[in-house]
């Protein structure tokens, strides 16, 4: 977001430009301190995954930024400044102040520069946060809030039951999204494309990693402009001749579902409502409607 000539055009000096260029490549970072990060910018994306789906508002996130709070961006109408905190003994007097100069000179750039922001820091102990909160400096407290992000030791826990990017995962479930295991499959795949676009350093659009995911036809991921299949109340109207047995369309997926006499019930998903997979069985169901569900699963 910003480059080097920007930077000083708004009040850096040589000397800030190698001390940032420094912390982007990592010399005030430990290990522990950089997964944490990496955890907190998928969750990001996950989360700003879900809004895309649910209202078309883009964001651009980038991961270590030329600035002083570093961390994490994401741009949508705001350029939302991140800096994460591992330590419990982080304070805004600490250091001679050493942070709370840091977000004070990261609000007086983005006033320079006449960019709409807000700061945040982020921290895994929850007992920090109203002391952040409160005691916040007033240069820059009305544009600040601090937050609490779990420090887990893997990604999945993070999606599980009371996770921090549960709902969004779940917003983006096309099919089941009580299913851990499609829950998994959701974000371990557009985690993947996201990291795949390029470093943690290059901005990326949220909506460019959708359109990736949603090139995969088998990747449950909500498409809410997806088209309705050709001959879908025909082939409806076949399946449901079988006892039991419904075709139904969620979010974009093609699934079916079968109950049992005495209720026991079975379903799953065929794909994407656009896919070569729903055709060819739509043409099946067509071409020889099933008397029985046997008859129906040997098409799938």
């Amino acid at each position: 977001m910003f480059d080097k000539a920007t930077l000083l055009r708004h009040g850096a000096t040589r000397s800030d430009l190698r001390h940032l260029e420094h912390r982007r490549l990592g010399g005030e970072t430990g290990g522990a301190g950089y997964r944490y990060q990496g955890h907190f910018a998928a969750v990001a994306m996950l989360r700003a995954a879900a809004e895309y789906t649910d209202s078309g508002q883009d964001a651009e996130i980038t991961q270590e930024v030329l600035c002083w709070v570093d961390d994490v961006l994401v741009r949508t109408g705001v350029a939302k400044f991140y800096q994460l905190k591992i330590s419990p003994l982080e304070s805004w007097g600490r250091a001679r102040r050493k942070l709370a100069k840091e977000f004070e000179r990261q609000h007086r750039l983005c006033r320079s520069a006449n960019v709409t922001h807000s700061l945040h820091l982020v921290t895994p102990h929850k007992n920090r946060v109203a002391h952040f909160n409160a005691k916040a400096p007033a240069s820059f407290r009305t544009v600040f809030s601090a937050e609490h992000f779990p420090l887990q030791r893997l990604r999945p826990q993070y999606w599980a039951a009371g996770g921090a990017a549960n709902t969004a995962v779940r917003r983006l479930c096309a099919v089941d999204a009580d299913s851990a295991a499609e829950r998994d499959e959701v974000a371990a795949r557009l985690i993947s494309i996201w990291e795949d676009c390029g470093t943690p350093s290059d901005p990326q659009l949220v909506s460019a990693v959708l359109t990736k995911a949603w090139a995969d036809p088998e990747v449950p991921i909500r498409r809410p402009n997806a088209p309705t299949p050709p001959r879908w109340s025909a082939v409806t109207a076949a399946a449901s001749r079988v006892p039991g047995l419904a075709l139904l369309l969620r979010d974009g997926f093609v699934c079916w579902e079968f109950r049992r006499p005495g209720g026991a019930k079975e379903s799953g998903r065929i794909g994407a409502s656009d896919s070569d997979a729903v055709a060819r069985v739509i043409a099946r169901v067509l071409a020889r409607p099933p008397s029985d569900f046997d008859d129906f699963w040997r098409e799938l």
